[in-house]
């Protein structure tokens, strides 16, 4: 009997081709499944409340700075009560401290640095007890951030250089009082040295207390310089227009120069705090060389300081009080993250994890980076699993199917039955 040309299957018949195609089918489903398992696999995950960076930077498509080994790429959560300053040794704002979310929620003790309009997290495990009342400022005279916390350490001081903390208190003393607060911190450029200013117990009963100031110079130790002749001036930095350490709260203005005090002017109506029963709340300030002046947010309205006071407008949503505001060198410009976000039109509050940068009398809100495509959920790689156990099975069928045909490759005659 002559073969049948090629090409041509009689029942039962799986030509050559046909079987390659069909095991071809099958591994291309098998590397599918194994790819997506291992993007699942693969896919970073959100620790804590933090996101990781997938997102280019605001405003280059590269770094501009090479990024220092020691940060890796991560987003911070929502914060309140955190802190943060302009390390100008390093070259970037360096950000500590506060609760994630709402008060009460104390975030970790992550260190975070903004560099190139992104942020990043420190990946050194010697850091500063995570804590919502705390001071940092930066002294140009040993290069270094100082931080103060009076909560959670039992009132500690620590330095950062480069990537690395250290702690200080068992050399620097203590400063004030555990719970020694509100806090505020900046360089006295007159007195050549870390000036702190917090709240302290009076001897007068309970619930009284004075606003002191207490000093610290490298390798010194906290020494009290004098007490604040307002209550509650919980807003501090150096003004280098006037040589002097301004001070703010609700109801006016002081200068420290050369040990004596002066009365600057008054804020407008209303502002630069919004007071809650006289206590101000989350007040933010910085030296902004733009201005020149300092720039100042309070729980509901923005302004500049200098000589007088100046509201500026309102954008939205604003950035609210609460969080953390410095004058980034390498920006030239101020940013400030977290904070309670107000909406005055609509009347809304929230803790924000938006990144403000003021420039040029204009807040610009960086983009959130945001997290690519989640790779295939679970139920689909089982799914895909199947279906690549069907095609193997199927295929492994029609092969000895085709194995059991006679060697020529036709399927038996079938002869008509006898008469």
């Amino acid at each position: 009997m002559p073969r049948d040309p090629p090409g041509v299957a009689h029942v039962g018949q799986i030509p050559e081709v046909e079987a390659v195609r069909y095991r071809w089918i099958a591994v291309a489903v098998a590397v599918i499944v194994v790819a997506s398992g291992f993007g699942v696999l693969a896919t970073p995950g959100v620790a804590g409340s933090n996101r990781l960076i997938l997102a280019a930077p605001a405003r280059s498509a590269a770094p501009t700075v090479p990024v220092p080994s020691y940060l890796e790429p991560a987003y911070p959560p929502a914060l309140v009560q955190n802190a943060m300053v302009y390390d100008a040794a390093d070259g970037y704002t360096v950000m500590f401290g506060g609760y994630v979310g709402a008060i009460g929620a104390l975030a970790p003790n992550d260190t975070w640095v903004f560099l190139n309009n992104t942020w990043y997290r420190l990946t050194s495990t010697v850091e500063p007890p995570p804590s919502p009342e705390l001071g940092m400022a930066y002294d140009p005279a040993s290069r270094e951030v100082v931080l103060y916390e009076s909560l959670t350490g039992g009132a500690q001081t620590w330095s950062y250089s480069a990537g690395n903390w250290k702690n200080l208190s068992g050399t620097s003393g203590v400063a004030g009082e555990r719970e020694f607060e509100p806090l505020a911190m900046a360089f006295d450029d007159e007195l050549g040295q870390i000036v702190l200013s917090g709240m302290e117990p009076t001897s007068g009963g309970k619930g009284t207390y004075d606003q002191v100031l207490w000093g610290l110079s490298p390798g010194s130790s906290w020494h009290n310089l004098t007490v604040v002749p307002a209550q509650l001036a919980v807003m501090m930095g150096w003004d280098p227009m006037n040589d002097s350490l301004m001070f703010a709260n609700c109801t006016g203005s002081l200068a420290l120069r050369s040990g004596a005090w002066s009365i600057h002017a008054n804020p407008p109506f209303g502002g630069p705090c919004l007071s809650n029963g006289g206590v101000p709340f989350g007040e933010m300030i910085t030296w902004d060389p733009s201005i020149p002046g300092f720039l100042v947010i309070s729980l509901a309205y923005a302004f500049e300081y200098s000589q007088s006071w100046t509201m500026l407008p309102e954008v939205l949503p604003l950035p609210g009080s609460g969080g953390a505001l410095t004058y980034d060198g390498y920006s030239a410009a101020a940013v400030e993250f977290g904070g309670f976000l107000v909406n005055n039109r609509a009347g809304t509050v929230h803790v924000s994890d938006t990144t403000w940068l003021f420039a040029h009398g204009n807040w610009t809100a960086l983009p959130i980076p945001s997290s690519p495509p989640p790779s295939l959920p679970w139920t689909v790689i089982v799914v895909l699993v199947v279906v690549a156990a069907i095609v193997l099975v199927a295929v492994a069928v029609l092969r000895r199917r085709r194995h059991s045909v006679l060697p020529g490759g036709n399927v038996p005659p079938t002869h008509p039955p006898a008469r």
